[in-house]
């Protein structure tokens, strides 16, 4: 038996404006994402009786002040947020230059920074009653300790001490620039900070996108003391999104030059995707070979595989262990489609913010929506080289985990599709489909399932030549709107 996975696209029951922000909450398997324009937070759940249902959490598109419960409140422009230890929600409203809570167990939103006005005040006091300046992209980040600090404001990066209820400034002067490296933070200047990260050792990492450098704030000692700024290495071409590895790598978003560069412990860049060339191509080859046209959100995988929103290719692209990249959503059409379909084979216009759920679920701020790329259950196939019945039928038994049983699948959805010998990736094509009123029943105990699919010969030899075997792929949708797929093979006849 073997086992594959396949994705399909899925998209917001509400239509949303410039996605920029999404984060995955691993204590409650649910996936926030934020809608800059429409001024709304979705989630989306994972696990569960409502998985893969994308709801509306807080805010919505009318430009007001807002409310108290969560789908009243007003939200201004959402760029950026994180996910605390309780699975609240910590919102940058850059439109307001706020930043909100959302307190998902009793969906109320507040306010814990900004008055809604521009400037810059407050340090020393309560969050609340200062004021924010919010960019274009602020960040948010948690430290080892649970404070919360916000990036792009004024050119700073600011801190908010969420034991005490302080704000503070954590690097920055305000002013734009780049001086002050090998002194106090807070005596700096930054230039468009964006992405910032913590490694393990408490030190803070500053992508400054006007500079091109990544800027290092030691972990100071005490922990409320200023740490010591410097440039911990240069040679970017407008960094953005900055992710860490649980190795210690950091991996930067490299928008101008259409890379994806790694950074080691010493500082030094090299090429982890992208050949600097702006364009499409090199799937299922090295990643550092392919084309790249300005990847912008960064994300890991449960294997330790890399997603990257290719934004100006309107795809997915995936980096796996071993550096083979593979395009995983997206047909390189912007234009919104196919939900419901194979995600390869759909418009996904613009990808920028993308998370991975602890399920191994993406998600994707595409086409103005949220868009859930959902990994399939996988199921075993048996037998493992599937033969023709009676010339009329191939018939093969799927292997369902319980609880799932062969009720809970949709007759209709099962397909067998073929497969490129060495890639593994569908080839371009017809699928052999479940002919009407052909058997769909439960099969040995309470996990197997057996589905008969009509032979089209002419379909078959469109894969391969006659007596050869090919690998194809057996997929399907459960009722309650996840899929499933495994792989096998055929004799072709």
């Amino acid at each position: 038996m073997r086992r594959a996975e396949q994705a399909t696209l899925g998209k917001l029951t509400l239509v949303e404006t410039f996605t920029f922000g999404v984060a995955f909450d691993s204590s409650t398997g649910k996936v926030i994402v934020s809608e800059s324009s429409n001024h709304c937070i979705r989630s989306v759940d994972t696990i569960g009786p409502d998985a893969g249902i994308i709801k509306a959490v807080a805010g919505n598109p009318i430009l007001d002040p807002g409310g108290a419960r969560a789908l009243d409140a007003k939200l201004y422009g959402v760029h950026g947020f994180a996910v605390d230890r309780s699975g609240d929600v910590y919102i940058a409203e850059n439109g307001a230059h706020r930043v909100r809570k959302l307190t998902l167990a009793t969906q109320q939103v507040t306010t814990i920074a900004g008055t809604g006005l521009a400037g810059f005040s407050g340090d020393g006091g309560d969050p609340r009653v200062a004021q924010l300046n919010l960019g274009e992209a602020p960040s948010l980040a948690f430290d080892a300790a649970g404070n919360l600090y916000v990036s792009f404001d004024s050119n700073r990066a600011r801190r908010i001490d969420m034991t005490n209820n302080l704000m503070s400034t954590y690097a920055g002067n305000g002013v734009q620039g780049s001086s002050g490296d090998n002194d106090l933070a807070t005596q700096a200047q930054l230039n468009r900070p964006t992405g910032i990260v913590f490694d393990d050792s408490g030190n803070l990492y500053i992508a400054e996108q006007s500079a091109n450098n990544l800027r290092r704030v030691a972990a100071p000692t005490p922990p409320n003391a200023t740490g010591i700024i410097s440039k911990f290495t240069s040679g970017f071409s407008g960094p953005r999104y900055v992710v860490r590895d649980n190795s210690g790598y950091l991996y930067v978003a490299d928008t101008i030059s259409n890379r994806v560069l790694r950074v080691d412990s010493s500082g030094n860049l090299s090429t982890y995707a992208g050949s600097s060339l702006s364009g499409f191509g090199g799937d299922f080859g090295p990643a550092t070979a392919a084309s790249l046209n300005f990847p912008r959100g960064l994300a890991f995988g449960l294997a330790g595989e890399l997603y990257v929103t290719d934004y100006g290719n309107n795809r997915v692209r995936r980096i796996d262990a071993n550096g083979t990249i593979t395009t995983i959503a997206g047909d390189g059409d912007g234009s919104f489609d196919g939900d419901g379909g194979p995600a390869t084979s759909v418009g996904v216009g613009s990808p920028e913010g993308i998370a991975v759920d602890a399920s191994g679920n993406i998600y994707i701020g595409a086409n103005n929506r949220v868009r859930r790329l959902n990994v399939a259950e996988s199921v075993d196939v048996d037998p493992d080289t599937l033969h023709i019945a009676g010339g009329n039928w191939i018939t093969a038994t799927i292997q369902l985990a319980a609880p799932r049983d062969a009720s809970q699948v949709d007759p209709d959805s099962v397909t067998i599709s073929a497969l490129d010998p060495v890639t593994k990736a569908p080839l371009a094509g017809d699928m052999l489909h479940r002919a009407s009123g052909a058997p769909f029943t439960a099969g040995p105990g309470t996990t197997g399932t057996y589905a008969q699919l009509k032979y089209d010969r002419a379909t078959v030899l469109s894969w391969g030549a006659s007596g050869s075997t090919l690998p194809v792929r057996i997929e399907g949708r459960f009722l309650d709107g996840r899929y499933f797929s495994g792989d096998t093979a055929i004799t072709i006849h």
